[in-house]
């Protein structure tokens, strides 16, 4: 399979100081996950150089057709200003690489003295099968920059075709997994967008999006779980489906926040009525929309009685609370703008929104995207 690397530059860490958000000069950026160790706030979203190696302008709607990279920002004032780190992680195009194709979302989790880094690997088994995905994880110090060849896959869809399938999970075709023409006149594959929580038995609790039917998103779960070989993931939990999973046909980069004081959660994620990717951007609505839940085990429900739309937050998607204060009901929104904002805002980060939690703020549905 030919290398893609090529057809694209990494910019070099830029050395201006983002306030206010992040208008990058050199790339477009999406996605947010992050982490804080000790004063400094870390975020890695994923980003594409806004000109290919031939000089050519990439638009937002061509990123698909060049290989993404995890960037990294970092802050020592909880997000007013930030500082460009450079590429933290890129694609492995070597053969067999759970990232040959491209590499997305995921999360980190500072658990201990490590990093546990989750992304979600993609390959191209063959012609029309661009997003074909694996559910990653890389350990390291905070310190380091991880190495993909230490790459453990918890979770394929290849692999593991018949125990996803068992599970209550929905994937198409096994010869046709990643097919850039959806599946059966649904979205593309969905096996994506790893989130950990830490359980009070020394597991993880893994999150990441899913299906349950071609377009019938769901909220995937698994347990992680550390042992000689090293980590693994042993089970699969039911799919979580919300009570208004009919109102969109994506569910991605699925965030869950676990109050200490009693164990509840809180999930935030990012949905989308996006049935191709050939779809125009303007039939396309996207949302970030908030669930809550007693436990791990559920029932998830709209955090409000008037619905999970997050109020307020026009053409922000892919977000990630960077804090949840459960005693305050309040928490610190990251994230970036859609291609449905004013031109030069698209794929830009806005600057943290505070977002009350307080149900009876969370009343009416934001505009669509």
């Amino acid at each position: 399979m030919n290398s893609r690397s090529h057809t694209v530059a990494v910019p070099l860490a830029s050395p201006q100081v983002f306030r206010h958000g992040i208008r990058h000069p050199d790339l477009w950026l999406w996605d947010a996950w992050t982490y804080t160790d000790e004063s400094t706030l870390h975020l890695f979203c994923l980003a594409l150089a806004r000109t290919n190696s031939c000089g050519q302008a990439i638009t937002p709607a061509d990123r698909n057709d060049y290989p993404f990279h995890v960037r990294h920002f970092s802050s020592g004032d909880g997000g007013e200003s930030w500082r460009d780190c450079g590429a933290y992680l890129c694609p492995d195009e070597r053969p067999g690489s759970p990232t040959e194709h491209n590499i997305w979302s995921g999360s980190a989790l500072l658990h201990g003295d490590q990093l546990l880094f989750g992304f979600t690997g993609v390959t191209k088994p063959g012609v029309g099968r661009s997003f074909h995905q694996s559910i990653c994880l890389l350990t390291s110090s905070p310190e380091a920059t991880p190495d993909l060849a230490d790459t453990v896959v918890l979770s394929d869809p290849s692999r593991d075709y018949e125990a996803i399938r068992k599970a209550g999970y929905y994937l198409g075709p096994w010869s046709t997994l990643g097919s850039d023409g959806g599946e059966e006149d649904g979205p593309i594959l969905a096996w994506r967008d790893p989130f950990f929580v830490p359980e009070d038995d020394g597991t993880l609790r893994a999150y990441w999006a899913g299906k349950v039917g071609p377009a019938e998103p769901a909220v995937a779960s698994g347990r992680v779980r550390l042992t000689d070989e090293g980590y693994v993931m042993d089970k699969l939990y039911d799919p979580i489906v919300p009570p208004d999973v009919s109102q969109y046909t994506q569910s991605e980069v699925p965030k869950v926040y676990r109050n200490p004081r009693d164990g509840s959660l809180l999930m935030l994620t990012s949905t989308c009525n996006r049935v191709s990717e050939d779809q125009p951007d303007e039939e396309v609505s996207k949302e970030l929309r908030l669930y809550q839940a007693p436990g791990f085990d559920g029932p998830w429900t709209p955090y409000a009685a008037d619905g999970a739309t997050l109020p307020g937050i026009r053409h922000l998607f892919g977000g990630e609370f960077s804090d949840v204060d459960f005693v305050s009901r309040r928490a610190s929104l990251i994230a970036p703008y859609t291609e449905m904002a004013e031109p030069e805002l698209q794929l830009t980060f806005a600057d943290i929104r505070k977002v009350s939690l307080e149900p009876e703020n969370v009343k009416k549905p934001a505009p669509a995207a």
